[in-house]
């Protein structure tokens, strides 16, 4: 029996390593060693655990069959076995049902699981990732703002940090929700600090994911150039084989991101008597004594694409060396005032974007300059 029991917690660990390092048929046969062995002596937590990283691999190889084979199994079991109604058990039957795109299903599953939790000793865990699940469940219903809320609540509990693959998904999940919603700033904020944990715990499938989400807000932005230059970098990571559902989507980003790129932003500065501005969706706009704005539209427009540093900024605009105690606020104000004239919304700007030590303009946008009478 001991023996048994070492035997399959530790396939389980060799299992969830090899996971995350995508070598999926080292950890396929780790885990499926740890499921055989669980179920001899009755672990059903290893069992619910090993179970569940199994459908995540199958469901990114589309080994949709497999995914189907795993959980009819699940739930005979569970059926059989009054025992296995557990908050882990019920956690990953949601899990089985998510998978096959039964929401109703999942959604009881977590709150079963959730108030099972609420039961058993030593269940915060179990907690935590039933929260997750329910929230998961709103977003594949599109329920932005209620998943936003819910994961809000995960992050508040400062147990979370003792799980750092949920910590992640939280994270993952939470941006995709801001994404939605419009706020990419700060969906951008939180899937780079994903990706740098997961760097740190050496955890590729994270770091792939996150990439994945990277690129997707890159090209939201209409920053076709970073979309592109994230979803061929994950390209050259994945396998087609282990995650041939993540490579089918970037081959389709990368598809529809050179379809977006080909239809520009066309921004015209028509400049006489009256020069105007003529921003796409905003119609022409009269400038008046906007000069500054002006010139520092064009010199973004002359930059293609490059990285306009606040020294560039402050030597070319105000012919100035920089002085941060002295441009910072300037610079500043006089972005934000120029992306009144050419955002949608400013929150979400798509022209004029942040960079590292200063602005670029977006590889998406064109500026025209027009002389008429």
């Amino acid at each position: 029996m001991k023996a048994r029991l070492e035997i399959e917690m530790e396939q389980l660990a060799l299992g969830r390593l090899y996971f995350k390092a995508v070598d999926f048929e080292q950890a396929i046969s780790r885990l499926e060693t740890s499921l055989e062995e669980s179920k001899k002596v009755g672990q059903w937590r290893t069992y619910s655990d090993s179970l569940a990283i199994l459908l995540r691999i199958y469901a990114d190889r589309m080994e949709f069959g497999k995914v189907k084979f795993l959980c009819d199994r699940l739930f005979e079991l569970s059926c059989e076995n009054p025992i296995l109604k557990t908050a882990k058990v019920m956690y990953t039957l949601g899990i089985c049902h998510s998978y096959q795109g039964q929401i109703c299903e999942a959604r009881e599953c977590f709150a079963k699981s959730l108030y099972l939790a609420g039961e058993e000793l030593d269940s915060v865990g179990d907690s935590l990732h039933a929260e997750y699940g329910l929230a998961s469940c709103l977003t594949m219903e599109k329920n932005w703002t209620e998943a936003l809320s819910k994961l809000n609540g995960l992050k508040a509990r400062k147990e979370l940090s003792r799980y750092p693959d949920l910590e992640m998904s939280v994270g993952l999940l939470e941006n995709v929700c801001h994404r939605e919603l419009g706020d990419l700033m700060q969906a951008l904020s939180i899937v780079q600090e994903v990706k740098l944990k997961a760097s740190a715990q050496q955890n590729l499938y994270m770091v792939i994911n996150a990439l994945y989400h990277t690129g997707m807000i890159f090209k939201k932005q209409k920053d076709f150039e970073r979309a592109l230059a994230t979803f061929y970098l994950l390209k050259d990571l994945i396998s087609e084989r282990d995650l041939k559902h993540c490579f089918q989507q970037v081959n389709e980003q990368i598809e529809a991101t050179f379809m977006e790129k080909s239809s520009r932003t066309l921004i015209k500065i028509k400049e006489g008597r009256r020069t105007t501005l003529e921003v796409p969706n905003k119609g022409e706009i009269r400038i008046g004594q906007k000069w500054i704005l002006l010139e520092l539209l064009k010199i973004f427009g002359l930059s293609k694409g490059e990285v306009l540093l606040k020294e560039d900024i402050a030597r070319k605009l105000w012919n100035e060396d920089y002085n941060p105690l002295v441009h910072d606020n300037k610079i500043y104000v006089t972005i934000k005032r120029l992306r009144q004239l050419l955002e949608e919304d400013e929150r979400n700007p798509v022209v004029i974007l942040h960079a590292p030590g200063g602005y670029r303009f977006s590889s998406g946008a064109e500026l025209v300059v027009e002389t008429v009478m």
